[in-house]
Parts: C-alpha cells; sequence; structure tokens
C-alpha cells in the first residue's frame, strides 16, 4: 500500500522548501550584488578620465556621490537584469541542472556587459556631450552614412574602452563562479515537491518580486525616479557623475522630445531678417 504524507510530514517538507527557497533568494542578491559592484567602480573610472570636468569634487564629495549614486544604480540593476532575476526565481528542479546554469551565468553576463559597455562607451564620449549618454543616441543610427564613419573611428581612437569593459566583465564573470546553486536537501514525489514548491515560490518570490519593483521605481515615491532626481543631492553640473548610462538611457526612452516649430517659410524669413549683411 501507499503511506500517505502525514500532516506533521507535510509541514516538515513546507519548512524544509522553505529553507531551500531562502538560500536560492541568498544565492541571487549574491549574484545580483556582484553585477552592482560594477557600478561604482564604472564611476571610479569615469571620475578618473573625466576629472577636470568636475574639480569642486572632494574625496569626501566623491564618496557620497557612490553611495548616493547607489539609488540609481539598483533602478538600472532592477530593470536590466529582469530576465535574469525570472530565469533564477523558476520554481522547478530543471533550474538546479548543470545547462541551466549555464544559460543563468550566460544571461547576467549578456545583460551587466551590455550595462557595463554603456558606462564605458560614455568614458570619452562625455567630453563631446557633456552629459551621460541618453535614448536619443540612437537617433545617430538614422544619419546613414554618417554613423557608419564615426564609430569605427571611435573604437579605433578609444580602442582601450574595449579592454577596460573586458576587464570588468571578466571580473563579475569570476567573482560569478564562486557562488553555486544549492542542491535539493529534501526528496518527496513529483506531485508534492511542485505543488508545495510552486506555494513556497509565491511567499518568498512574491515579496521580492514587489522589492524589485520598488528598487526600479527607486523607492515608495508617487513617482519613478528620473535623472532630475539626482539634482537633490549633487549640483547640475555634478549630475552626470552620479547616475549611470543604462540609468540615463532607460528613462529617457518616454522622455517627449521637443517639436520644431516652422512658422514661416525660409524665403519669407530671408525677406524680414537676415543676419548676414551684403
Amino acid at each position: 500500500y501507499i503511506l500517505k504524507p502525514s500532516v506533521n510530514h507535510r509541514g516538515f517538507f513546507i519548512f524544509v522548501l522553505m529553507k531551500q527557497s531562502l538560500k536560492e533568494m541568498q544565492l541571487l542578491l549574491i549574484r545580483l550584488s556582484i553585477a552592482l559592484l560594477a557600478y561604482p567602480l564604472s564611476k571610479i573610472i569615469f571620475f578618473l578620465f573625466n576629472h577636470t570636468y568636475f574639480s569642486d569634487i572632494s574625496f569626501t564629495d566623491f564618496l557620497s556621490v557612490l553611495f548616493f549614486g547607489l539609488r540609481f544604480d539598483i533602478s538600472a540593476l532592477a530593470l536590466m537584469n529582469a530576465p535574469f532575476i525570472v530565469l533564477h526565481i523558476v520554481p522547478f528542479d530543471f533550474t538546479k541542472r548543470k545547462w541551466y546554469q549555464v544559460i543563468l551565468k550566460a544571461v547576467f553576463l549578456i545583460v551587466n556587459s551590455v550595462s557595463i559597455l554603456a558606462d564605458g562607451i560614455d568614458l570619452e564620449y562625455y567630453k563631446f556631450t557633456f552629459k551621460r549618454t541618453t535614448a536619443d543616441f540612437f537617433d545617430l543610427f538614422g544619419l546613414g552614412s554618417d554613423i557608419s564613419t564615426m564609430l569605427p573611428q571611435y573604437v579605433k581612437d578609444f580602442w582601450y574602452i574595449a579592454l577596460i569593459w573586458i576587464a570588468l566583465t571578466v571580473l563579475i564573470a569570476y567573482l560569478y563562479n564562486f557562488t553555486v546553486s544549492p542542491a535539493l536537501s529534501f526528496q518527496e514525489t513529483e506531485k508534492n515537491r511542485t505543488g508545495l514548491r510552486i506555494l513556497s515560490w509565491f511567499g518568498i518570490n512574491g515579496l521580492f518580486i514587489g522589492l524589485c519593483i520598488v528598487a526600479f521605481r527607486g523607492g515608495l515615491q508617487l513617482r519613478p525616479i528620473m535623472t532630475i532626481n539626482a539634482a537633490e543631492y549633487v549640483s547640475a553640473k555634478n549630475i552626470p557623475l552620479i547616475v549611470n548610462t543604462s540609468f540615463s538611457i532607460i528613462k529617457s526612452f518616454d522622455l517627449e522630445k521637443l517639436e520644431e516649430k516652422n512658422y514661416f517659410p525660409e524665403s519669407e524669413l530671408k525677406k524680414i531678417f537676415t543676419p548676414v549683411n551684403s
């Protein structure tokens, strides 16, 4: 005959699953912390490359910039790593298999290397725009042959940015290797294991997903934080130092662009006024 699990047995199993879920959540937080490390490191490098533009920043001020900048870093981290987070918290046994862990690591490295690359581009591009890159950067790709000429030249002139990008990506990949997914510590029938694990998933990961939403919004305030909120901590001149490029691009995608107004045709304007004296 089949021995049905007792209430105490089920209670113990739920406890084990909750403990297992907490271990998995701890692992996820450690991995996200590794990704977060790249943001202040990128800011330090950005400051070293552009320190002449931030001459009024003292050492203690810069430490404050790194601290308050975490609000914007965590916001960008939450959105950029959304695919990784979703794949990480899937409540099924196959997530412990080696092939799935390889996929997880690949997703982790792809999304975070993109963020590192975005910050890397601004190491030198900032000198031309005096701001963090925004979504209008992608409008350059509509310029046709101009961008095909500019981009290779930029890569050629500032080749060392690629080395910095590779170094930071290798660093987070190296640290990621020290994180190991916890193995299942309790065996049960597939039916019970799946049902109770999903229940445990909703209990712990539901709270975590809520925290991720708060993180992306930058807090519990009425409106999500924008780049302009950096002015709460630094002067307008130093805003590019406290925000990161990923945040700047993400938050500028939905901004309404100024519409160019043409009230007079060009020929009529020349009749009314011309700055060129013959």
